[in-house]
């Protein structure tokens, strides 16, 4: 619990330099920081990138950056939707062996439930691109979730005929 911090979406779109992505929230934690300038990978403790377990929803992403490499050296953006995000519980230290054999932390993402008698819709156009939410009910009183993000870097680079990095 000492070393555990939890973020809800609202807070990974307040916290200043974040850029609304989940992975840049978390270099603002106590024991985490970035490897470069212009990286979300995580360094936690000293450890390196590799030793960090993403897991959403109980499953494990291996890369959860767009163009990371499987050894984790680079990704300048995470793959999750920080609208679609309910909580995140970043773990540094001292979490439960249940977690396997990472060294460094465990990075949990909640996935928001969808509104059993509402839709709703969550537009979005930051730093980080442009995102979409679509939630709301579904016949046989369920609910359906909707995410989708597109990075615009390489939009308006076309524009001005500059390099830019690819795009998603």
């Amino acid at each position: 619990p000492i070393s555990t911090q939890t973020l809800t979406s609202q807070e990974i779109r307040a916290l200043p330099g974040s850029m609304e992505d989940v992975f840049w929230a978390i270099q603002c934690m106590p024991g985490a920081s970035s490897t470069v300038g212009k990286n979300a990978n995580l360094i936690v403790r000293g450890g390196a990138p590799g030793e960090d377990r993403t897991l959403l929803e109980n499953i494990e992403i291996y890369n959860p950056l767009h163009f990371g490499s499987p050894d984790a050296e680079k990704g300048a953006i995470s793959i999750v939707n920080p609208s679609l995000i309910e909580r995140i519980d970043f773990l540094a230290g001292g979490f439960p062996a249940r977690y396997g054999d990472k060294m460094s932390s465990v990075f949990e993402i909640q996935i928001k439930e969808g509104n059993r008698t509402d839709f709703n819709t969550d537009l979005n156009l930051s730093m980080s691109g442009f995102t979409v939410l679509l939630d709301g009910p579904v016949p046989g009183d369920g609910a359906m979730v909707f995410s989708a993000r597109r990075g615009i870097f390489d939009l308006i680079t076309s524009m001005v005929n500059s390099k830019t990095m690819p795009a998603y």
